[in-house]
């Protein structure tokens, strides 16, 4: 079920309805986290922190980033941690 909200939340993002792929994340985390699923916990994440980003909110979504890389580290998804860092590193890097 967590996989399936998550699917629907990515589509609502793309649709830019941030309200209705945030309502879906709220009911992915909890059955995710229940279920032991960490990479799909750190997709949420993830998701949250695009959606953060789009809308300005870079203090939230720096900790959403870091709440995925460190969950992608814990299911030892190299690829997870490597995006989750990058990001993350953009995020704080100073404007040049």
């Amino acid at each position: 079920m967590a996989i399936s909200l998550l699917a629907i939340a990515r589509i609502f993002t793309e649709e830019h309805e941030y309200d209705r792929a945030r309502a879906r994340i709220r009911e992915a985390l909890p059955l995710a986290d229940a279920s032991g699923l960490v990479n799909v916990v750190a997709g949420v994440a993830l998701l949250w922190a695009e959606i953060d980003l789009a809308e300005g909110k870079t203090s939230s979504a720096a900790s959403w980033l870091a709440t995925a890389r460190d969950k992608f580290a814990q299911d030892e998804d190299e690829g997870g941690v490597a995006d989750a860092t990058r990001l993350l590193d953009t995020l704080r890097a100073p404007a040049e």
